[in-house]
């Protein structure tokens, strides 16, 4: 699994299972009591609950890594604001947002000139010179034999092609890839923002509202690529069809407590209803039972 380090770095991790201790988020100010949950790294969710519960203040503490639990190698990215507007195409904002990527071409560049002129001034060097520039040459063509095999690892030959279907997906022709950010409105860059979010494949994706800004066509090519998605995603959406076919259980934000359901958000729906049946049958059934004690009680007193 590809992350980004906070330092810049990348490292590769693996990650099977989370246990989120809730207690610094509930005292931040939304809750007072605490509680946990503990997802696998396969599981796609859907966080729902009534506005303002905390749902989305609940993304943005996992994206800062503020909640207990998410370890500091996991890259989290919270899709939530529309990308910048500037002279930066589409097609290569997208491609930009793959810093590793970006960084290591940089660094082949930067090699291969140096190899060119290592070898054009070996010549010119005298016999120690030439044993230290031999010596420099090998280390130059190790670091870009390590570098290749990096870019091939993070499949970075078809980044633009890739970077290319997902905006097609999202409904950006290739006469709009080609285009400026700064051309589009604030809804289309927000799908941009969303495509750089799909380009990456952090470890968690968060998503809050997605289908807000889509059009029928980009709404059924996300539905079938977050099926798809190799990783962990969290999704916020008022949309139940959508909510249905693409998470495997629902995060039910209530009364203070993250609760977690298997299955869709039918499946939730009819959980729930039966649970509040049940609170209500035991709740009906606790008050005959303290009635019959106060009867009971009055006619032996």
């Amino acid at each position: 699994m590809r992350t980004k380090a906070a330092n810049g770095g990348n490292q590769n991790v693996t990650l099977r299972a989370i246990f989120l201790d809730l207690e610094n988020f509930w005292e931040l100010g939304y809750f007072k009591t605490f509680g946990s949950w503990e997802f696998d790294i396969s599981e796609f969710s859907g966080l729902v609950g009534r506005n303002g519960t905390g749902k989305t203040s609940f993304l943005r503490h996992m994206a800062m890594h503020a909640i207990e639990g998410i370890p500091k190698n996991c890259q989290i990215l919270h899709v939530e604001q529309e990308v910048v507007g500037d002279d930066t195409t589409a097609l290569q904002c997208v491609l930009n947002s793959d810093i590793e990527r970006i960084q290591l071409l940089e660094e082949e560049a930067r090699l291969l000139s140096l190899q060119r002129d290592s070898e054009f001034d070996g010549e010119k060097e005298q016999r120690d010179g030439k044993l230290n520039g031999a010596a420099n040459k090998d280390a130059l063509s190790q670091r870009l034999q390590e570098i290749y095999k990096r870019l091939e690892y993070i499949d970075a030959y078809s980044a633009e092609s890739r970077a290319a279907s997902i905006l097609a997906g999202l409904s950006f022709t290739p006469e709009m890839q080609r285009k400026p950010t700064k051309a589009f409105s604030g809804g289309w860059r927000m799908r941009i923002a969303l495509a750089r979010a799909l380009f990456i494949e952090p470890d968690i994706l968060l998503l809050d509202e997605p289908t807000n800004h889509l059009d029928l066509h980009a709404v059924l090519w996300l539905e079938s690529y977050l099926v798809k998605w190799p990783k962990t995603f969290i999704v916020v959406s008022h949309a139940r069809e959508f909510l249905n076919t693409v998470v495997t259980d629902i995060l039910h934000l209530h009364a203070q407590k993250l609760i977690a359901y298997r299955g869709d958000y039918d499946t939730f729906e009819r959980t729930r209803a039966e649970q509040l049946r049940n609170q209500q049958k035991a709740i009906e059934t606790s008050e005959k039972a303290r009635s019959h004690m106060q009867v009971v009680i009055f006619l032996f007193r």
